[in-house]
């Protein structure tokens, strides 16, 4: 899927937010963690393909650097106006 794909379809998604992740582990071939929120806990339950991590890992490596993308729109701050 595309990423524009995934945005249309993710407007009737409830967003999760999330803190950070812990318990990774790489079992029966799949990566799976928790999602969790601080002083709340556990948020959500992922389990992932191993070729989906991959590449998420290194779409998220690519917005975190500060690279141009296509796709992907990241509030800056007080440096984008409305």
């Amino acid at each position: 899927m595309t990423d524009e794909e995934l945005l249309a379809q993710a407007v009737g998604l409830t967003p999760i937010y999330v803190d950070g992740f812990g318990a990774i582990r790489k079992v029966n071939g799949v990566l799976r963690y928790v999602g969790w929120v601080i002083d709340t806990g556990a948020q959500v339950n992922l389990i992932v393909s191993l070729v989906g991590a991959d590449q998420a890992n290194r779409s998220a490596r690519h917005v975190l650097d500060g690279q141009p993308t296509a796709c992907v729109n990241v509030w800056n701050g007080v440096s984008l106006h409305h």
